[in-house]
């Protein structure tokens, strides 16, 4: 096993690094990074609905759509996110309690006392510490994580609880769970830099695992992804599934459903079926849907 810390503390960069470790990448990684504060959706989810989009914009929160689905997870400084991916084969590639139960031996060294919850997530003292997705490329799996060592909580749970309800499609939902840090937890005299050390100590000296340095080739592969992919728009939020939202058109206050596909505005509908829409309405076909320019009705 070769281990990966990475330097960067850049969300889209360290999304778009998941795809070159598991796309570029034959032999087997740990992969540990951190991120400024930002929201990671799963591949599946409905960006517009699933977040809190005044609070996003107020602390200028970077979204990023990842490779696997699941739900929404916050990031920040706090949280140490970690992605072990590797070779597989026969039928079974999937297996959570193998990816966690080295995590758990770690955290269990430092006296920190974690167990595998349901939804394949850990928990310290029954509260939620990590949660988890895989995504699988022929005979390559990535399982990945977010630890809460020291996140803003408040702030975890204000990005994560969406403003407007009036959204229908078939994306997946995130589900809540009662979380908790590490360090709110477990007191010692401790820091989230060291903790990551004692960490990375551990899988060098137990999984055998060897240093792993990107070249600056393998760095220009990843930027090239940020800058294609994982920082656009498109894939951010014009991937989300198609949805229908009911609201107000901003000026006219006239209730219509609007209908998004690949992010972009296709249809308005009025929903009084007597009435018709307002001109300004077809102004805003083809044009990108953002929720914040319509009130919910």
């Amino acid at each position: 096993m070769q281990i990966l810390y990475s330097q960067s503390q850049n969300p889209y960069f360290n999304i778009a690094c998941e795809e070159f470790l598991i796309r570029r990448l034959s032999t087997e990684v740990l992969f540990l990074y951190r991120n400024t504060p930002s929201v990671i959706v799963g591949k599946h989810q409905n960006a517009f609905s699933e977040l809190n989009q005044p609070f996003l914009r107020q602390h200028k929160m970077d979204v990023v759509r990842r490779l696997s689905g699941g739900g929404s997870v916050y990031h920040d400084l706090g949280n140490l996110n970690f992605s072990h991916i590797k070779n597989v084969s026969g039928e079974n590639k999937v297996d959570f309690a193998a990816f966690l139960q080295p995590v758990i031996e770690a955290l269990n060294k430092k006296g920190i006392e974690v167990e595998m919850g349901p939804r394949n997530n850990l928990q310290l003292h029954g509260k939620k510490i990590t949660g988890t997705a895989c995504h699988t490329i022929k005979n390559r799996v990535m399982h990945h994580g977010t630890l809460l060592i020291n996140a803003n909580l408040q702030h975890l749970v204000e990005v994560l609880i969406p403003v407007n309800k009036k959204f229908e499609s078939k994306a997946v939902k995130s589900i809540s769970s009662t979380v908790t840090n590490i360090f709110d937890e477990w007191r010692a005299s401790t820091n989230i830099e060291q903790l990551t050390g004692d960490i990375i100590h551990y899988f060098m000296e137990n999984r055998e695992a060897q240093p792993f340095h990107l070249s600056a080739t393998q760095i220009q592969y990843i930027q090239n992804l940020v800058t294609e992919k994982y920082s656009t728009w498109e894939w951010n939020f014009g991937y989300s599934p198609k949805f229908s939202f009911t609201g107000t058109l901003p000026n006219t206050g006239e209730q219509v459903k609007i209908y998004v596909e690949k992010g972009i505005i296709k249809a308005i509908e009025p929903e009084n079926k007597s009435l018709s829409l307002q001109n300004g309405a077809s102004q805003m076909l083809g044009k990108p849907f953002d929720v914040l320019h319509f009130q919910p009705a």
